[in-house]
């Protein structure tokens, strides 16, 4: 693409430009600014929107009983088990385990503190979450 093709639309980051590569005159791979490209912008609030369902349904289940609050949290931070495994140093399958009320129910004031703390939320926020 040439610097003069890139689009100019308003982008799916509202005010927010992008820095792409294009074309110069002579020919040569250069930075250009872009405000947004029309298939970028409804592929990423397409996703978006899945990201909110999603986040809705871990709401839901939460308030049924059937999940704990890490599992509304980590849909509110945009994480999946792996990344929080990562960040809590531990196995995919143990924050699985603690997805469960029943499990959760009995975690140590040390984990739940570790939970918090990568959530950005108290410990008594995080267990009596009622989102």
């Amino acid at each position: 693409m040439k610097i003069e093709e890139i689009t100019r639309q308003e982008g799916g980051l509202g005010n927010l430009d992008v820095i792409c590569y294009a074309l110069d005159d002579e020919g040569r791979y250069t930075t250009a600014i872009s405000s947004g490209w029309e298939p970028k912008t409804i592929a990423m609030e397409a996703s978006l929107r899945m990201v909110d369902e999603q986040t809705e349904e871990a709401r839901r289940q939460v308030l049924a009983g059937t999940r704990s609050p890490i599992v509304y949290h980590m849909a509110r931070c945009r994480m999946d088990r792996g990344v929080l495994a990562g960040y809590m140093k531990t196995l995919p399958f143990i924050v699985r385990l603690h997805s469960y009320p029943s499990i959760f129910n009995k975690l140590s004031e040390k984990t739940l503190q570790r939970y918090a703390d990568i959530f950005m939320i108290t410990t008594d926020e995080l267990k009596h979450t009622k989102p």
